[in-house]
Protein backbone atom coordinates (compact mmCIF):
# COMPACT_ATOMS: atom_id res chain seq x y z
CA UNK A 1 0.00 0.00 0.00
CA UNK A 2 2.84 2.51 0.75
CA UNK A 3 4.14 2.35 -3.14
CA UNK A 4 0.98 3.55 -4.35
CA UNK A 5 1.05 7.02 -2.92
CA UNK A 6 5.12 7.34 -4.00
CA UNK A 7 4.06 6.37 -7.73
CA UNK A 8 1.22 9.01 -7.97
CA UNK A 9 3.39 11.35 -6.54
CA UNK A 10 5.67 10.64 -9.37
CA UNK A 11 3.03 10.62 -12.11
CA UNK A 12 2.29 14.22 -10.80
CA UNK A 13 6.06 15.17 -10.88
CA UNK A 14 6.40 14.22 -14.47
CA UNK A 15 2.86 15.67 -15.33
CA UNK A 16 4.08 18.70 -14.04
CA UNK A 17 7.80 18.33 -15.92
CA UNK A 18 5.40 17.72 -18.93
CA UNK A 19 3.13 20.67 -19.03
CA UNK A 20 6.31 23.20 -17.86
CA UNK A 21 7.89 21.75 -21.34
CA UNK A 22 4.53 22.68 -22.98
CA UNK A 23 4.32 25.86 -21.88
CA UNK A 24 8.23 26.60 -22.50
CA UNK A 25 7.42 25.35 -25.91
CA UNK A 26 4.09 27.66 -26.71
CA UNK A 27 6.17 30.92 -25.27
CA UNK A 28 8.92 30.01 -27.53
CA UNK A 29 6.97 29.56 -30.93
CA UNK A 30 4.85 33.17 -29.50
CA UNK A 31 7.88 34.57 -29.02
CA UNK A 32 9.37 33.72 -32.33
CA UNK A 33 6.08 35.01 -34.08
CA UNK A 34 7.44 38.87 -32.98
CA UNK A 35 11.16 39.07 -34.01
CA UNK A 36 12.30 40.49 -37.74
CA UNK A 37 14.89 38.98 -39.51
CA UNK A 38 17.74 39.84 -41.85
CA UNK A 39 15.96 40.09 -45.18
CA UNK A 40 17.35 37.22 -47.48
CA UNK A 41 17.59 39.70 -50.51
CA UNK A 42 19.59 42.29 -49.14
CA UNK A 43 22.19 39.32 -47.71
CA UNK A 44 22.03 37.93 -51.72
CA UNK A 45 22.93 41.15 -52.93
CA UNK A 46 26.00 42.03 -50.81
CA UNK A 47 29.26 41.06 -52.80
CA UNK A 48 31.79 38.67 -51.28
CA UNK A 49 34.65 36.87 -52.02
CA UNK A 50 34.29 34.72 -54.87
CA UNK A 51 36.40 32.01 -52.97
CA UNK A 52 34.55 32.00 -49.23
CA UNK A 53 31.91 29.55 -48.71
CA UNK A 54 29.15 31.47 -47.88
CA UNK A 55 29.17 33.05 -51.95
CA UNK A 56 28.57 29.69 -52.58
CA UNK A 57 25.57 29.34 -50.57
CA UNK A 58 24.25 32.91 -51.11
CA UNK A 59 22.07 32.57 -54.12
CA UNK A 60 20.37 29.26 -52.31
CA UNK A 61 19.42 31.25 -48.57
CA UNK A 62 16.02 30.26 -47.91
CA UNK A 63 14.22 33.24 -45.40
CA UNK A 64 13.28 32.89 -41.74
CA UNK A 65 10.14 33.15 -42.48
CA UNK A 66 9.97 30.08 -44.58
CA UNK A 67 11.90 28.03 -42.18
CA UNK A 68 9.72 28.68 -39.73
CA UNK A 69 6.62 27.56 -41.90
CA UNK A 70 8.74 24.28 -42.69
CA UNK A 71 7.95 23.63 -38.99
CA UNK A 72 11.12 24.42 -37.28
CA UNK A 73 9.47 27.56 -35.02
CA UNK A 74 10.76 26.45 -32.02
CA UNK A 75 14.74 25.76 -32.74
CA UNK A 76 14.47 29.29 -34.41
CA UNK A 77 13.06 30.31 -31.39
CA UNK A 78 15.45 28.82 -29.24
CA UNK A 79 18.57 30.33 -31.33
CA UNK A 80 16.62 33.68 -30.63
CA UNK A 81 16.65 33.52 -27.34
CA UNK A 82 19.95 31.85 -26.59
CA UNK A 83 21.88 34.70 -28.40
CA UNK A 84 19.24 37.41 -28.89
CA UNK A 85 19.15 37.36 -32.79
CA UNK A 86 18.59 35.08 -35.85
CA UNK A 87 21.23 33.66 -36.52
CA UNK A 88 22.33 33.86 -40.62
CA UNK A 89 23.54 30.30 -40.09
CA UNK A 90 19.55 29.22 -40.04
CA UNK A 91 19.01 30.31 -43.64
CA UNK A 92 22.13 28.37 -45.05
CA UNK A 93 22.06 25.59 -43.09
CA UNK A 94 18.25 24.62 -43.83
CA UNK A 95 19.20 24.19 -47.35
CA UNK A 96 20.44 20.50 -45.63
CA UNK A 97 17.82 19.61 -43.23
CA UNK A 98 19.55 17.44 -41.58
CA UNK A 99 22.25 19.79 -40.45
CA UNK A 100 19.71 21.84 -39.86
CA UNK A 101 18.44 19.39 -37.47
CA UNK A 102 22.18 18.32 -36.52
CA UNK A 103 22.87 22.22 -35.13
CA UNK A 104 19.90 22.67 -33.50
CA UNK A 105 19.82 19.89 -31.25
CA UNK A 106 23.84 19.09 -30.19
CA UNK A 107 24.27 22.83 -29.87
CA UNK A 108 22.05 23.35 -26.65
CA UNK A 109 23.06 19.80 -25.01
CA UNK A 110 25.99 19.84 -25.29
CA UNK A 111 25.35 23.63 -23.46
CA UNK A 112 23.22 21.36 -21.08
CA UNK A 113 20.83 24.61 -21.72
CA UNK A 114 17.46 22.89 -20.49
CA UNK A 115 19.58 21.83 -16.98
CA UNK A 116 20.85 25.50 -16.89
CA UNK A 117 17.54 27.25 -18.13
CA UNK A 118 15.81 25.96 -15.26
CA UNK A 119 18.76 25.96 -12.25
CA UNK A 120 19.13 22.38 -11.60
CA UNK A 121 21.25 22.13 -8.82
CA UNK A 122 24.94 20.61 -9.44
CA UNK A 123 24.59 22.40 -12.84
CA UNK A 124 27.27 24.41 -14.39
CA UNK A 125 26.95 28.20 -13.93
CA UNK A 126 26.29 29.62 -17.39
CA UNK A 127 28.31 32.36 -17.00
CA UNK A 128 31.21 30.23 -16.68
CA UNK A 129 30.08 28.03 -20.46
CA UNK A 130 29.82 31.52 -22.02
CA UNK A 131 32.93 32.63 -21.14
CA UNK A 132 34.37 29.35 -22.41
CA UNK A 133 32.59 29.44 -25.70
CA UNK A 134 33.86 32.98 -26.26
CA UNK A 135 37.49 32.47 -25.05
CA UNK A 136 37.51 29.24 -27.41
CA UNK A 137 36.00 31.02 -30.23
CA UNK A 138 38.23 33.70 -29.82
CA UNK A 139 40.88 31.58 -29.91
CA UNK A 140 39.98 29.84 -33.11
CA UNK A 141 39.78 33.18 -34.60
CA UNK A 142 36.03 32.56 -35.68
CA UNK A 143 34.73 35.98 -36.16
CA UNK A 144 31.13 34.96 -36.47
CA UNK A 145 30.71 32.08 -33.82
CA UNK A 146 32.83 34.75 -31.47
CA UNK A 147 30.18 37.45 -32.14
CA UNK A 148 27.30 35.25 -31.20
CA UNK A 149 29.33 34.15 -27.82
CA UNK A 150 29.42 37.29 -27.13
CA UNK A 151 26.28 38.34 -27.07
CA UNK A 152 25.21 34.75 -25.36
CA UNK A 153 27.37 35.51 -22.39
CA UNK A 154 26.13 39.29 -22.35
CA UNK A 155 22.59 38.14 -22.09
CA UNK A 156 23.81 35.59 -19.45
CA UNK A 157 24.83 38.36 -17.14
CA UNK A 158 29.00 38.06 -17.65
CA UNK A 159 30.15 41.89 -17.60
CA UNK A 160 31.23 43.57 -21.27
CA UNK A 161 34.69 44.12 -19.39
CA UNK A 162 35.65 40.57 -18.67
CA UNK A 163 34.98 40.15 -22.62
CA UNK A 164 37.01 43.24 -23.49
CA UNK A 165 40.06 41.74 -20.82
CA UNK A 166 39.87 38.70 -23.01
CA UNK A 167 40.48 40.54 -25.94
CA UNK A 168 43.92 41.54 -24.80
CA UNK A 169 44.92 38.09 -23.03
Amino acid sequence: MVAFPLSIGIMIIIIALLVISLLLVLYAINKHRHNHYVDITHLQSIQFDSGSLFSFFQPHLISINEVSQRGYSSMLSLAQHMIGIQPIADSVMILWPPSFDCYNILLPNSLNFPEVILGVPGSVDIKLISLAMYASSRANGCAYCTSHCCTFAVRRGVDPSILRNLLTE
